[in-house]
């Protein structure tokens, strides 16, 4: 009898405990942390990553209610959001997290790019200022700040940024080629011309190593337009969509192409697949 009521006590002790764990920030947290390495990681079934995400909301929503001054709470929330696509609440999460932690590159970077999804660029050049004068180092932050100074129409500026991010990494072929827009812009030919040759160089690099990396071919791509190699552009973006028919970009890519080319009619089927995929801008 004695021993069974030893027994009893037992359990009744791990129960309490772990019910007091799940009234912690830090479980919860944990539990969040979980459920949205899962949906990162599904890229097959849409409503499974969907259904992961809300489970992560969740369990984030109860680590902030717990402790609103959990800083990696209200960053894991404002993630989630964005990835659910509703980017004025993760906007709010975000303004909490750089309340509460006003030093962290990362909260304002993120803030940044959720303000660029809403084409709030002022705001968002605003944020990736913060969060560069924190970590100056940042060439993404670099290069997305350059983006925000050319979407303004501010091009010497944005130049000057371009320059920044690749003295950071000269190996970005993305910066390579957005440094050829901004040039092209300021009438500078030559230069823009020299930058999408090593946009090029890089990628055919690249896709030396992986045939299947969508994401040169999709650069690559550009860089031919741009040098107005216009089917060679086309192969590419066909090239792009071959390993990964439900990636949008190249889609997209390959209708403004055709656009160009006065091929309304076949652009419009491209544009069609890209909305399909949840592409509609060229941010």
């Amino acid at each position: 009898m004695q021993k069974a009521i030893l027994v009893l006590v037992a359990m009744a002790m791990l129960w309490a405990s772990a019910m007091a764990q799940e009234e912690t920030a830090g479980y919860w947290l944990s539990k969040g942390n979980e459920s949205l390495e899962q949906a990162l990681n599904e890229t097959q079934n849409e409503t499974s990553r969907d259904l992961l995400l809300q489970e992560s909301l969740d369990a984030y929503n109860k680590t902030v209610e717990i402790d609103p001054q959990s800083v990696l709470g209200w960053q894991k929330r404002g993630r989630v959001l964005f990835e659910l696509g509703r980017y004025e609440e993760s906007i709010s999460c975000f303004n909490r997290y750089t309340m509460i932690a006003p030093q962290s590159a990362k909260g304002w970077y993120w803030k940044g790019c959720i303000l660029a999804e809403l084409g709030r660029w002022q705001e968002a050049l605003e944020a990736f200022n913060e969060s560069l004068k924190i970590n100056p180092q940042d060439d993404l932050a670099w290069h997305l700040e350059s983006q925000m100074l050319g979407r303004l129409g501010r091009y010497h500026q944005a130049l000057e940024a371009y320059n920044e991010s690749l003295k950071i990494d000269p190996q970005s072929s993305q910066a390579w080629l957005d440094k050829g827009r901004a040039l092209n812009e300021l009438s500078t030919k030559n230069e823009a011309k020299d930058a999408f040759a090593k946009v090029i160089e890089l990628d055919e690099k690249a896709i030396e190593l992986n045939h299947n990396d969508a994401n040169a071919w999709q650069r690559k791509g550009w860089a031919l337009d741009l040098l107005g190699r216009h089917d060679a552009a086309l192969q590419c973006f066909d090239k792009a969509i071959e390993p990964d028919p439900g990636y949008c970009w190249p889609w997209l890519s390959k209708g403004q192409v055709l656009q160009e080319l006065g091929r309304s009619v076949d652009a419009e089927a491209f544009f069609a697949k890209a909305r399909e995929l949840g592409c509609s801008s060229t941010y």
